[in-house]
């Protein structure tokens, strides 16, 4: 799924995006899921969905994965596997 990408200026310690919960939804993800970004390259992020805080169509991204995307504009991002240990759990 391609997504624009909104920049969300606060520092979370990680690598956390913000999804319209349509659209995670569409994506199969819930908060607490991570979604693997590319641009140039890869980054995998975990999730946080909302109501009302990014509209549809719209990746809120923090500011650690602002500093590795570069910018606005848009991003693809699809949902990323999940860790051997999780489904050891």
């Amino acid at each position: 799924m391609e997504l624009s990408v909104q920049s969300i200026d606060i520092n979370v310690g990680k690598h956390k995006v913000v999804l319209n919960n349509q659209d995670a939804r569409e994506l199969g993800v819930m908060a607490g899921d991570r979604v693997r970004l590319r641009d140039h390259g890869y980054l995998t992020a975990i999730v946080d969905t909302t109501d009302d805080m990014i509209s549809q169509g719209t990746m809120g991204a923090y500011h650690e994965v602002m500093e590795h995307i570069g910018g606005t504009g848009t991003i693809e991002i699809t949902p990323a596997t999940k860790p051997a240990s999780v489904r050891t759990i």
